[in-house]
């Protein structure tokens, strides 16, 4: 709700679990979600040319994924998946507390993620390269925010590699600006914790921020269409339905891909 109340809609997908799937499945599902939503993007009054993907958890880590799925041809062969979407209508990422370092992850996590890979807690260094896209990035991934509290270390990791190639992001991470151990995905409580709330005025502000720059742009290359502002949010739930719906105005607008919730 709040954040269709910063002029951005939510649409609303699930993806398949383990055991019986694996890694990359949920990400092949979330690519023929998107050629879903192309496909009937009047009818539902979508802008797919301003889409932001944002994950919490393992929607983090599905989401930075698809960031270089989207941008890096190498990365999407050796999952082979044939991207619907383009690098330029991808505006943001938002990455929140995505685990990708699999060699400093805990053995808590290797095993949630080793059983998300291929029901093993062990994975080797071609799963490892697989599964892990900060070792992917480039200077075409797309601007991101990370946010960082259980896995702050991977979301630092993140940070190097993006600053590295260049790549317009930002990092919050409350443990390093104030010392403060949050709770994973924190930024959820928003309503009623004050670090939280900041995180998501932060997050809101760099994605505006972005989109105006990128209207800026379009504007000078004589391409813009008039349009509302408009996030569009995939959710990847723990549910029976793959498309669950649309939330905000009828507007034509920006879309906003948000994945949640743990497929183990």
């Amino acid at each position: 709700d709040d954040i269709c109340a910063e002029e951005f809609n939510l649409v609303n997908i699930d993806y398949v679990l383990v055991p019986e799937y694996h890694f990359p499945d949920p990400l092949i599902q979330a690519n023929e979600a998107f050629r879903f939503l192309t496909e009937h993007a009047e009818e539902y009054h979508l802008d797919m040319n301003r889409v932001v993907i944002m994950g919490s958890s393992a929607g983090a880590i599905m989401t930075s994924q698809l960031g270089s799925v989207i941008t890096n041809p190498e990365y999407a062969g050796i999952l082979g998946i044939s991207p619907v979407l383009k690098p330029e209508q991808i505006e943001a990422v938002v990455l929140d507390d995505a685990p990708l370092a699999y060699d400093k992850f805990s053995l808590g996590t290797k095993i949630l993620v080793g059983n998300y890979v291929k029901g093993s807690i062990f994975l080797n260094r071609e799963e490892i390269k697989r599964y892990n896209n900060i070792l992917w990035v480039d200077s075409n991934y797309p601007p991101a925010v990370l946010l960082g509290s259980e896995y702050y270390v991977d979301m630092r990791d993140m940070d190097t590699a993006l600053t590295e190639a260049g790549v317009t992001h930002v990092l919050i991470d409350p443990l390093a600006e104030r010392g403060l151990e949050m709770a994973h995905c924190f930024v959820a409580s928003e309503r009623v914790d004050d670090v939280a709330r900041d995180a998501f005025e932060r997050m809101i502000d760099f994605l505006k921020n972005t989109r105006q720059e990128n209207q800026d742009i379009r504007c000078c290359r004589q391409s813009a269409k008039s349009s509302a502002g408009f996030l569009f949010s995939f959710i990847f739930k723990q549910e029976q339905q793959f498309f669950r719906g649309v939330q905000g105005d009828s507007e034509t607008q920006e879309v906003f891909l948000v994945s949640c919730d743990d497929p183990v």
